[in-house]
């Protein structure tokens, strides 16, 4: 072998050898979190929507495997930096689970992450933290009017359904995977609890949400005292677990005939008032 021969080769191993290793998946340290809130240092619970960061997860399902202490997670969407996913119902009963990523036949090493019955989460609709919460039985996202298509602020005694995830094992509950049923529906077996501008609100309906894998659907009424306005906090709390903070839009009272005008209006009569008095 020539002196050229010799020196090209390790040369030629070394490339192909870190080339390989860049195609290696990685799951960041702490990169499991639930997928609503995707608060850090969180337990996920089991039968819950989570998320996975990290690098080099392919950009579609084809060839990628999520496990968690060796089962199978259903996935929802794959990108380079996040794969979305299903705890599986199946490690009910566990402290924690190892989890890895395969892509194309290489499996990242592992990384722990804690579990727990509950690990409530809301889910948003904006960067700005509004929640992914609907006035009861319509489509309209309870904001104010011309953020999103149909959206309108919610009245005071008014039902909203709030969507999130970890809130624990459900009546007619469906294997990891399987869409929850609609009739009868899968109910929570513990109720959640609900504030509205820290007031609490009553809780009329708790469970899976039908056709979809690990979303929750709660209805909450919305308290008659509840703060007004666009920006309205909403936390949801279950099992000693505490969700994220989401806002909700809400209608101010109606003013009884003859009560306080809007200040515009004042200002217009005011101004009327004054130019008449001026004229005569």
């Amino acid at each position: 072998m020539s002196r050229l021969a010799r020196l090209t080769l390790p040369i030629f191993v070394g490339l192909f050898v870190q080339g390989a290793s860049a195609q290696i998946p990685q799951i960041n340290l702490g990169g499991i979190v639930n997928g609503a809130s995707f608060a850090t240092g969180v337990a996920v619970a089991p039968g819950s929507i989570a998320s996975a960061f990290g690098s080099t997860f392919g950009s579609s399902g084809s060839g990628v495997t999520l496990r968690m202490n060796g089962i199978v997670a259903p996935l929802f969407a794959v990108t380079p930096g996040q794969i979305n996913f299903q705890v599986p119902w199946e490690l009910a009963g566990q402290s924690q689970a190892s989890v890895t990523v395969t892509v194309g036949g290489i499996t990242s090493s592992p990384v722990t992450v804690a579990l727990a019955p509950y690990g409530p989460g809301i889910f948003v609709a904006s960067a700005s933290g509004q929640g992914a919460v609907l006035i009861a039985n319509t489509a309209s996202v309870a904001a104010p009017e011309g953020v999103f298509p149909g959206s309108r602020r919610a009245n005071p005694g008014e039902f909203i359904s709030i969507f999130s995830t970890g809130l624990g094992s459900a009546t007619n509950q469906p294997t990891t995977g399987v869409l929850a049923p609609g009739n009868p529906p899968s109910t929570t077996i513990v109720t959640p609890a609900a504030t509205i501008g820290g007031v609490p609100a009553t809780v009329g309906f708790s469970g899976l949400a039908p056709g979809f894998s690990g979303l929750y659907q709660i209805n909450v009424q919305v308290p008659s005292n509840a703060p007004t306005g666009d920006y309205v906090p909403l936390i949801l709390s279950i099992g000693g677990g505490v969700s994220n903070k989401v806002t909700i839009a809400i209608t101010p009272p109606p003013c009884p005939k003859g009560g306080p005008r809007p200040f515009a209006q004042v200002q217009s009569i005011a101004v009327t008032q004054s130019t008449h008095q001026t004229s005569t």
